[in-house]
């Protein structure tokens, strides 16, 4: 190299310039899926735009057998054309039929799983017997939780919006929760909260069995809180992953390489753009995060390094930082192997 050439190599700028330059890429995977949150947070319209308040909760059909249309593990959300707000409202409103029938709609998975689907049941004959041994309230409802309760707090954890409740449910309601709500303009804090929970790929999540009002306006503040509280819930939930292997709750099974991610991309493909463009997100944040680790040969690694060095106040070897960096390619490489080796395995 000429002399002018050295002096702007990487290798010879100051320990800052190198620390922002490790940091660049980094911080760009992460502002882009904040940019890309702020695009599908606006296609998804005022629907998707929700705040935590209980609006109503789940009566599901729990008995195994079929009964007049109903199949086990349907949600039933109106009857008689009314939103079904608790069990005690379906018990009322079955108590009053004059003739012993009621008109219901219930949720229920399709025949493929992949989506929910709405199905009207007319004339259902029920009566107090039948409610009392064929359905079952939600267990949020049964454990404390009420109508018009505003969720602020999960274990501790602050939500703003819809979707940071839901994974917050999701991903601490596998066992009883503490939720701080506002109720009638006090502040309360409800122990062992209780909701459904299901297993994926070996791991227990929580199922959140109650809807929530989405009343806020749709504007431009209300759109970029959302995409704020979204994005850092996201990035949250990377966090939690790591935190989650380490401890143990997530085994192998539960990771995915550049096979298992290109199966999902395909999963995704077949349930429209938004769900593409989520996942896209999902990476591009997951890339930051994880460029961030301070492991050998990532960008986070360069970083302790350099850190290292300004504690130090003199750099490290080269021969050590590249034995170092070397190291660590070599196990990143060997681990990308053996997931693509399991992904493989599974399709």
């Amino acid at each position: 190299l000429s002399e002018e050439e050295a002096k702007h190599a990487y290798c010879n700028q100051s320990v800052w310039k190198r620390m922002l330059i490790s940091l660049a890429g980094p911080l760009m995977n992460v502002l882009l899926g904040f940019l890309l949150m702020l695009v599908m947070v606006t296609m998804s319209g005022p629907n998707q735009v929700g705040t935590t308040v209980v609006a109503n909760f789940h009566v599901v059909y729990s008995a195994e057998e079929e009964y007049m249309g109903l199949k086990a593990g349907d949600y039933v959300i109106a009857i008689n054309g009314e939103r079904l707000d608790s069990f005690a409202t379906m018990k009322a409103t079955v108590d009053a039929s004059s003739d012993g029938t009621v008109d219901l709609i219930v949720e229920r998975w399709n025949a493929d799983g992949t989506d929910v689907e709405r199905v009207t049941l007319d004339n259902v004959a029920l009566d107090a017997t039948l409610v009392a041994s064929r359905f079952t309230a939600s267990l949020s409802e049964l454990s404390g939780l009420m109508i018009g309760d505003e969720i602020i707090k999960v274990n501790g954890t602050r939500v703003h919006t819809a979707h940071e409740l839901s994974y917050e449910i999701m991903n601490q309601g596998y066992r009883a929760m503490s939720l701080t709500v506002i109720r009638n303009g006090e502040r309360l804090v409800l122990n062992d909260i209780i909701v459904p929970s299901y297993v994926d790929s070996g791991v227990t999540f929580g199922n959140m069995d109650f809807r929530i009002w989405a009343e806020e306006r749709f504007n431009l503040p209300t759109v970029l809180k959302h995409t704020w509280f979204r994005s850092c819930s996201t990035v949250k939930m990377v966090y939690d992953s790591l935190g989650g292997l380490f401890s143990g709750r997530y085994g192998v099974e539960a990771v995915s390489g550049p096979v298992g991610i290109t199966k999902t991309i395909s999963d995704a493909a077949q349930m429209g753009f938004l769900n593409i463009l989520y996942l896209v997100i999902v990476i591009s944040i997951n890339l930051g995060i994880m460029n961030l680790l301070p492991f050998p040969a990532l960008d986070g690694g360069h970083l302790l390094i350099y850190v290292i060095e300004v504690i130090r106040r003199k750099p490290m070897k080269k021969e050590v930082e590249g034995m170092i960096n070397f190291l660590g390619l070599v196990i990143l490489l060997a681990l990308a192997i053996i997931i693509s080796i399991k992904d493989v395995i599974n399709l």
